[in-house]
């Protein structure tokens, strides 16, 4: 296989590389390689691996995730150890520490753990190291409680599918990550409505905004998102929702809790898989329109705390709100 894995690299480039390497993995779970930081040039030796794959040493690496390899570099031969070494720390991510914040060092051996999913909350980092993209496709990674953080490198988590950046003081946020499917933006300082989000939206089916400085859902970004099942912008200052929510037929949670609104607009009836519709403490809400009650008859509404009639407001279905039209 080292033979073979040596010709590719020398003939044809990373493609017959990355075919033999991912073979390799998928006849020995643990066969891989330890990877560290972003180089600045491709360069990829498999010798080390072999070596110690050779001596049983178990190594990890996401299987299906090989292509996410390119442009990283690893240890030479020497500098390995044995497998229960802590992994050296690279020139660039000791020069990252100089400027990452007091939770650094922690971030760096959470980043070294095996694993799809990475929680580096509350660690006071202020940017992310450049460990952070060595593999590239996790799962999931919660940056929650980071106050000042800037993102920017996470537009470099190609695959990552769920992220968490709750109560990080963004007052923007502008990374477009086309893979990722939940993304919780809650407890931050945003007036603007995410400018990336367009081109986020492809596959995005969970988006969280709670407790922001939003006033306006805008037009055609919100239509972009036509995979989304659930909105939660709880605790803003929304005014206006646009129309083209009626074009988001996946949606099935609407919390548009504790905001500022005075209507609804009347495609709202087009959510045909709609469950539940948060609408409490919107006091200056006074009607709403009739093409609410062409949501679903189970729909479940949370009409109290605003402007609406009594009767409206106790009303906890949409069933229960055709009663009482």
């Amino acid at each position: 296989m080292f033979d073979e894995i040596k010709q590719a690299q020398l003939g044809d480039g990373w493609g017959p590389v990355s075919d033999l390497f991912y073979d390799a993995v998928e006849d020995d779970k643990m066969l891989g390689c330890w990877l560290l930081s972003p180089a600045a040039s491709w360069a990829f030796d498999f010798e080390p691996f072999y070596k110690l794959w050779r001596a049983d040493v178990g190594l990890w690496v996401s299987p299906h995730l090989i292509e996410a390899v390119r442009g990283t570099a690893i240890r030479p031969d020497s500098a390995w150890g044995s497998a229960s070494a802590p992994p050296e720390i690279s020139a660039e991510d000791q020069a990252w520490l100089e400027t990452a914040g007091a939770g650094g060092k922690k971030a760096l051996s959470i980043i070294a753990k095996r694993g799809a999913s990475k929680e580096l909350r509350d660690l006071s980092l202020l940017s992310l190291p450049p460990a952070v993209v060595v593999e590239g496709g996790w799962c999931q990674l919660d940056l929650s409680g980071n106050p000042g953080l800037d993102p920017a490198r996470v537009a470099e988590l190609e695959r990552v599918d769920i992220l968490q950046l709750g109560r990080c003081e963004l007052e923007s946020f502008d990374v477009v990550l086309p893979a990722v499917k939940r993304l919780a933006l809650g407890h931050n300082k945003l007036t603007q409505w995410p400018a990336g989000m367009a081109d986020t939206g492809v596959h995005l089916v969970y988006l969280n905004l709670e407790y922001n400085q939003l006033r306006v859902i805008p037009d055609k970004t919100v239509a972009e998102l036509r995979a989304l099942e659930e909105l939660n912008i709880h605790q803003n200052q929304i005014e206006a929702i646009s129309p083209d929510i009626g074009l988001l037929a996946n949606l099935k949670k609407v919390d548009l809790s504790y905001n500022a609104l005075t209507e609804i607009p009347s495609t709202i009836g087009q959510l045909r898989k709609l469950e539940r519709l948060g609408l409490l403490g919107n006091r200056s809400l006074t009607s709403l329109p009739e093409t609410i009650l062409e949501l679903p008859a189970s729909c479940r509404l949370n009409l109290k705390s605003t402007g609406l009639s009594e009767a409206q407001q106790k009303a906890k279905t949409v069933e229960q709100l055709r009663e009482v039209w």
